[in-house]
């Protein structure tokens, strides 16, 4: 079965088979389980696990963003996917709902899954560039301890 995976009126992911998530109270971890005792899915790269309406309650003490599963073609999907590849923001006009009088929308900042993955290789190489400078500067704290007690 083919599924959209929808955050507000934006198509987020497209998953071919899904993969339901389960809490393990016991070991205080999420393992893959059956849709019965499930509370969330995971994204088609497996990244990221979501929440999904109509499934049980986010476990204490964890956050999950809530999304709406929705099954569709594999025609659909096979588009979706494409869109998806490319960077392509995909709205779901069926879905839009204008703001009732008097309210006000507030734009919704979304990242395309391509935009996720090029930051997260930023916030990576980020990562990597200041545990380095973390282990140099170590080192040079333990060779000025050295000279200053020895």
């Amino acid at each position: 079965m083919f599924y959209k995976i929808m955050q507000g009126n934006t198509v987020i992911d497209a998953i071919a088979g899904v993969q339901y998530v389960v809490f393990q109270e016991r070991n205080r971890l999420n393992i893959i389980g059956k849709k019965a005792e499930a509370f969330g899915i995971m994204s088609s790269d497996m990244s990221t696990i979501w929440h999904v309406e109509g499934l049980a309650e986010i476990p204490a003490g964890t956050e999950y963003q809530t999304v709406v599963m929705v099954e569709i073609t594999e025609e659909e999907y096979d588009a979706l996917r494409k869109q998806l590849e490319a960077g392509d923001v995909v709205e779901d006009p069926e879905e839009e709902q204008p703001p009732e009088e008097g309210e006000t929308e507030e734009p919704e900042v979304v990242m395309s899954p391509t935009e996720m993955r090029l930051r997260i290789n930023e916030l990576t190489a980020t990562v990597e560039a200041l545990t380095a400078e973390k282990d140099m500067l170590m080192e040079c704290v333990l060779e000025m301890s050295a000279v200053v007690y020895a």
